[in-house]
């Protein structure tokens, strides 16, 4: 390309990169672990499987998908690291098989894969211009970023209308819907972070990767499926291995973009953390106890792909708060709000999984010994009203254009509307816990919940009513009120 010597330096950042790359040998108990890892005849033969799936690809995935981010911009499916890693795939590796796919040519780009997949991943100072696409681009492609495209196309399918487009990517190979072509995504997606965790490489895309991975495994097998689970395990696992856990400082030797990007994985990763255990009532696998989340900042992804000249003028006109002052809905403004909230989701967790009495005596501590004195307030009472209280106080400081109101259908498009409705609705959910938990000790005690109840089908149901909404995100709010109570 004839750009590239106008792209800013990439960057080796050894503390987060890779929790698993040894510059040293190591005493095992088998003897010396190498430095150096050499994929078996088996572990390349399954590689070259990946890539053999991905040049029998239906070829109008790839338009698909653009369709899809013309529709819903570079802030979906994830965001714009999602996209660049999809890019990368598009524009160097796949044009790259469908010159060559012979058996010595695919085998040639599989080791090439596995070179660079045990390196360190290096990122650009800045990704304006194209530089992160080149960066994932350069010296061969990684099986994380495969994965990624993989998982990324599953998604896309899995959030499209049922229709006449359906035929688009329709093959003998891939079988006669959209459902099948989407659970063959899944499979090749796993398949790429099997690869990488047989090579015991993790770094930033890793998160991502799992974090798509672990939505889609929800989306064909269930949300209460074993799969799920386990994908979730490993997202968790990730995280604390590089070092994500603890109080979240932003690095000075981390592009700006790039600590954004951690908030935004971060923030991800507890929300499909504590959804799915409050879908099968288990207890979460990721504690803000140890892993700090501060929320990103309400910037959509255009601009922290941006110049640093246009990024530096955008995060200017940002409220003291981090909120963007144009009353402009992203997906990342729902996501920052998420965020602030969860903390309250899983201490309502807490709650209602752990052992019925340590639980309530430890929160104790943390509120007012005044309130001792009510003979009609138990432990468990004062404390669900103290987190109704912090989940009140988190939503009044929200700015008004994060609240869902009716007014909304007429102020923004439906994407956007569902955006803030499905965050109010995450937030009644929340308080709809406390209420079932005080209720389920105190049977007399059920008015809060009946109105909670009847608030959430009321939102539901007035979306329903909006002919564009109940095309476009039925599934979704569906499953807002299908969701078993726990």
């Amino acid at each position: 390309m004839g750009t590239n010597n106008l792209l800013p330096p990439l960057l080796e950042l050894h503390g987060n990169d890779s929790a698993s790359k040894h510059t040293y040998t190591a005493k095992a108990r088998t003897g010396v672990a190498s430095p150096t890892f050499t994929p078996s005849p088996a572990l390349l033969a399954e590689g070259i499987a990946v890539l053999e799936t991905l040049l029998d690809t239906p070829t109008a995935l790839t338009l698909v998908t653009e369709l899809w981010y013309s529709d819903w911009g570079d802030d979906a499916c994830q965001g714009a690291l999602v996209k660049a890693s999809w890019q990368a795939v598009v524009e160097t590796l796949l044009p790259r098989l469908r010159v060559d796919s012979s058996a010595p040519a695919v085998s040639e780009i599989c080791a090439s894969m596995f070179k660079r997949t045990s390196q360190p991943l290096r990122w650009p100072t800045s990704p304006a211009n194209g530089a992160l696409v080149q960066a994932f681009s350069a010296d061969g492609l990684r099986w994380e970023t495969l994965g990624l495209y993989f998982a990324l196309i599953g998604a896309v399918l899995g959030r499209m209308k049922e229709g006449p487009e359906s035929v688009l990517f329709v093959s003998e190979k891939w079988g006669p819907d959209r459902r099948c072509v989407m659970q063959r995504m899944l499979d090749s997606c796993l398949q790429c972070y099997r690869i990488c965790e047989r090579m015991g490489q993790i770094n930033d895309l890793t998160v991502w990767h799992l974090n798509l991975a672990t939505m889609l495994t929800t989306w064909c097998y269930g949300d209460d499926s074993y799969q799920a689970w386990r994908l979730m395990g490993d997202l968790a696992s990730a995280v604390i291995a590089l070092g994500y856990h603890g109080t979240a400082k932003d690095d000075s030797d981390v592009p700006f973009y790039l600590q954004q990007f951690r908030r935004r994985a971060l923030a991800g990763a507890h929300e499909l953390d504590k959804g799915l255990a409050t879908f099968v009532g288990r207890p979460p696998h990721l504690s803000r106890r140890y892993v700090g989340l501060d929320p990103p900042l309400d910037l959509p992804s255009s601009v922290i792909m941006g110049t640093p000249e246009a990024l530096a003028a955008a995060i200017s006109r940002l409220d003291s708060n981090g909120w963007n002052t144009e009353g402009r809905v992203y997906p990342i403004t729902r996501t920052r709000a998420v965020a602030m909230l969860i903390g309250i989701r899983e201490e309502a967790l807490e709650l209602s999984l752990g052992p019925p009495n340590d639980n309530v005596k430890w929160r104790s501590r943390f509120v007012n010994p005044s309130c001792y004195h009510r003979v009609n307030n138990s432990l468990l009472t004062i404390t669900r009203r103290a987190l109704l209280a912090r989940s009140a106080s988190i939503w009044s400081s929200f700015p008004p254009h994060v609240k869902y109101t009716p007014s909304v259908w007429a102020q923004h498009s439906s994407q956007n509307v569902m955006l803030l409705l499905m965050l109010r609705l995450e937030a009644l959910y929340t308080d709809f816990i406390l209420h079932k938990l005080v209720m389920a000790q105190y049977p007399s005690n059920r008015n809060m919940l009946i109105e909670t109840s009847h608030l959430i089908l009321s939102l539901v149901l007035s979306a329903l009513n909006q002919r564009i909404a109940l095309a476009q995100h039925r599934i979704d709010l569906e499953w807002t009120v299908s969701r078993p109570s726990r």
